[in-house]
């Protein structure tokens, strides 16, 4: 799918780096290798999982951290990308909606501390009208213009599970043009599907 998309920058959740149920693979490290993405990672918890940001153009860690959790430990990075003058988060949020609306608290300070990022990006796990999505849109606004049907998809035993949880957030006031922007729910390589925006970023 990467290889068919060619996306110029992208942010992934739940990204195996190096835990041991997977055999202590690399999953970054082998994107990077087979794809040639430039990448930052950032473990949820040493040796086990977390989130990436690849990218074709070099980047820089500004900071990262794992938000406050009643759970497993969720985590947040913000990297620059200095040819394209931008600084993006990328967030994996928690999974009730009472811990989702505290971490974007603390979510939102962590984006506009300096260098404030441009975007917010990641797997949030809150529906639109949830109050976490509503503190996250004071100062950001969603890409998308109208929501996807779904981009979480979860089937068992004949009970199918729709939910509106990912997205991909642009600062207000920002001067970047939404030119194009949608979700593969056609796409069966996660429960999650691949969101995508097009900016025209004028620097």
């Amino acid at each position: 799918l990467l290889g068919e998309q060619k996306p110029d920058i992208w942010a992934a959740q739940e990204v195996v780096g190096g835990m041991i149920a997977n055999g202590y693979q690399d999953v970054p490290l082998l994107i990077s290798a087979h794809l040639g993405y430039a990448y930052e990672y950032k473990p949820a918890a040493e040796g086990t999982y977390g989130i990436a940001v690849f990218s074709h153009w070099h980047m820089k860690t500004e900071g990262e951290l794992n938000l406050e959790s009643v759970g497993q430990a969720r985590p947040a990075q913000k990297v620059s990308i200095e040819e394209l003058g931008i600084t993006l988060v990328n967030v994996h949020m928690g999974l009730s909606e009472e811990e989702r609306a505290m971490q974007a608290e603390e979510l939102l300070k962590f984006a506009e501390a300096s260098p404030a990022a441009q975007i917010i990006a990641g797997d949030t796990n809150a529906e639109p009208y949830e109050k976490a999505i509503e503190i996250l849109t004071r100062d950001y606004r969603d890409a998308f213009e109208e929501r996807p049907p779904y981009t979480f998809l979860w089937e068992r035993n004949g009970v199918r599970d729709e939910e509106n949880i990912d997205y991909i957030l642009l600062r207000k006031g920002w001067p970047a043009e939404v030119k194009d922007y949608g979700c593969l729910c056609d796409v069966e390589v996660s429960d999650h599907r691949p969101i995508w925006v097009l900016l025209n970023i004028f620097t």
